[in-house]
């Protein structure tokens, strides 16, 4: 409908008249004038659904780059461990995994990463410790734990028995293992703190030892024989 000019309005019947609204100089249908808020509130949301569109986009671009630097971050960690071909042969079956799933694989491979570092450091600690052959899983089981390894950095922290972090570097954890009388049945006579061939100490306290059924059962056979060659007792 056009819009009437005054005298055009001046000539409308009376009910008609109240159709029409005042707009500067001439008088518009007010449906006309309801149509054009309608169109301007359509306007505004179609703008606000534009900028979260935009903000969603941006979101995910954002995710996306950080997974894949995540997933660099674990490939240059496989690098450093020799298993570069065991992460790209699995590259095409990773590619459509969930969010989730990947969260999983890399946590799963942090432990993995973590695990074998420990295992290694243990390993090392066990040769410098002079520890028996057959001793060493029993070993292994009583200190792993105070091992913690950053699968991110590689960097290791030595815990005290509480589980407490310690400012001790490898060396210093080895010391402090040395001076422990709880390793001394499953390590070699001469490295007991000052101890002869014969596994006796200086101050003649090794036919004094006991340990208990479960400890002795976890020797190997060597040092099961050595335990009771040098006088050891089992206890219930």
């Amino acid at each position: 409908m056009a819009d009437l000019t005054e005298e055009q309005f001046g000539q409308l019947p009376e009910f008609v008249k109240g159709d029409y609204e005042k707009s500067g100089e001439v008088y518009r249908p007010k449906a006309e004038g309801k149509a054009a808020a309608l169109k301007a509130s359509l306007d505004a949301l179609d703008g606000k659904y534009k900028t979260a569109d935009a903000q969603l986009k941006e979101i995910l671009a954002k995710h996306e780059e950080d997974r894949t630097k995540a997933e660099q971050a674990a490939l240059e960690r496989l690098k450093k461990e020799g298993k570069v071909d065991e992460i790209l042969a699995d590259y095409d079956r990773r590619a459509n995994e969930t969010k989730a799933q990947y969260e999983a694989r890399i946590e799963k491979l942090a432990t993995q990463i973590k695990s074998e570092k420990r295992t290694s450091l243990v390993g090392e600690i066990a040769e410098g410790l002079a520890v028996f052959p057959e001793s060493k899983k029993l070993f292994e089981k009583l200190i792993k734990d105070r091992i913690d390894v950053d699968p991110e950095t590689g960097k290791v922290t030595f815990l005290d028995e509480s589980g407490g972090a310690t400012s001790l570097d490898k060396a210093g954890f080895m010391a402090d293992l040395a001076k422990d009388t709880a390793f001394d049945r499953i390590r070699k006579a001469d490295a007991n703190r000052g101890g002869n061939a014969n596994g006796n100490s200086n101050n003649g306290g090794g036919a004094s030892k006991s340990i208990t059924r479960a400890e002795f059962d976890a020797l190997g056979h060597v040092a099961k024989s050595k335990f009771i060659k040098d006088g050891g007792k089992v206890t219930n």
